[in-house]
């Protein structure tokens, strides 16, 4: 490959693979996620299990590109049991691993996956908020880094918030959260006041009045 370029998609049931090896060479045998646990997320939570891809000049794409990976269920509150399990619902987007493949550590594809990621959750919500679908808006991301990657993350923008009370593995882990804003379009009605009623846009603005969802204007 003389030429690549770095894309990001959803990771499809063919992908998985890739990620199960991806997971297993990135982790401590007691903290990688098991192949089951992996076709969970991607079975239950699909939209939030995105990958790195690199394609070539040509545009083929096959699982030997995927370099890289970010993981993720919803949660009402982060705990241990967060990792294995999805609430379609919950406020709390928990992201349990974010790697790369080796060979193309450094050259800033992590904080390109995870920056595209955010994004990503971002326009969920805006989509969220077209179709009415206020029931399950994601209101901030949470994960568990190591003091060694605190740095990283908080140059993507989350913050630490404290000594994680999780037990995972051997070593001690930090929660970290970055609230994702949530798009509110309320539709309205501005009252003028002296305004002729057959001419539009004279008068002086005197209120604006929010509309609730349910109201019929027509």
């Amino acid at each position: 490959m003389t030429s690549a370029a770095l894309s990001f998609r959803e990771v499809g049931p063919t992908d998985l693979p890739a990620c199960v090896a991806l997971e297993k060479a990135s982790y401590p045998e007691d903290e990688a996620a098991s192949k089951s646990t992996l076709q969970y997320r991607q079975h239950q939570a699909a939209t939030f299990f995105r990958c790195a891809i690199l394609t070539g000049e040509d545009g083929d794409e096959d699982e030997d590109t995927v370099v890289g990976f970010i993981c993720a269920t919803r949660c009402i509150s982060f705990k241990h049991e967060s990792m294995t399990t999805h609430v379609a619902g919950g406020p709390l987007l928990a992201i349990h691993s974010v790697v790369v493949r080796e060979e193309y550590r450094r050259r800033g594809i992590a904080t390109a996956m995870l920056k595209e990621y955010i994004r990503h959750v971002q326009d969920f919500n805006r989509k969220a908020d077209r179709k009415k679908n206020w029931s399950s808006p994601v209101q901030s991301i949470v994960l568990m880094a190591k003091a060694n990657l605190l740095t990283f993350y908080i140059h993507t923008g989350f913050r630490v918030n404290r000594l994680s009370p999780i037990l995972h593995g051997n070593d001690r882990w930090y929660e970290l959260q970055q609230e994702i804003p949530i798009p509110r379009n309320h539709r309205c009605w501005v009252v003028d006041a002296f305004a002729d009623p057959y001419q539009r846009g004279t008068g002086n603005p005197a209120a604006i009045v929010l509309m609730h969802e349910d109201t019929n204007t027509e």
